[in-house]
């Protein structure tokens, strides 16, 4: 019985991710969001909510899930980028004969050099905070992390409207 619930479960799941994507994809066609935004924003809350889930769950459950709280919060980065980045590069290399540009994959790079940018400062810095860092230093700490959140949005709703000032060259 439990099989079949797993099974039934992953179905759910997966149907949920379609019907997820699709609704994004339109929201931000509406917004007149970019591609790199509509990722970096909209998508980014949306399938980082189950990850956050998991950890408010483990840290009301007790001490003794703290660990599964901080494996949620650190491994789920690192999976979703080794399996993204993997999936990209295997379909752009399998599918190169259908793709007019081969296997080079046109990525945006300011896009690109912001979230990841982001993403390392603050992953670092969580990660230094998380070893040992006096309790005095935690709650600044969070409030900035926090804080950061709005300035990266501003970020990327700025980059995307100067991207629609500028002129497209021929």
């Amino acid at each position: 019985m439990d099989f079949v619930l797993l099974i039934a479960s992953f179905a759910v799941i997966l149907a949920g991710a379609l019907l997820f994507t699709n609704a994004v994809e339109w929201i931000g066609h509406r917004l007149h969001m970019g591609q790199g935004a509509v990722g970096s924003l909209l998508a980014a809350v949306g399938t980082a909510m189950p990850e956050t889930l998991i950890a408010i769950v483990a840290l009301i459950e007790g001490s003794k899930s703290e660990d599964i709280a901080i494996g949620a919060i650190v491994g789920a980065p690192f999976l979703l980028a080794t399996l993204a980045m993997g999936l990209v590069g295997l379909s752009a290399y399998l599918y190169r004969p259908r793709r007019p540009q081969g296997i080079v994959l046109e990525a945006d790079v300011p896009t690109l050099d912001r979230d990841l940018t982001f993403f390392l400062v603050f992953f670092a810095l969580g990660l230094a905070l998380g070893f040992g860092a006096p309790s005095a230093l935690q709650i600044p700490a969070g409030a900035a992390f926090l804080a950061a959140y709005p300035a990266y949005v501003w970020l990327t709703l700025a980059q995307v409207r100067s991207s629609r000032r500028r002129p497209s060259i021929p």
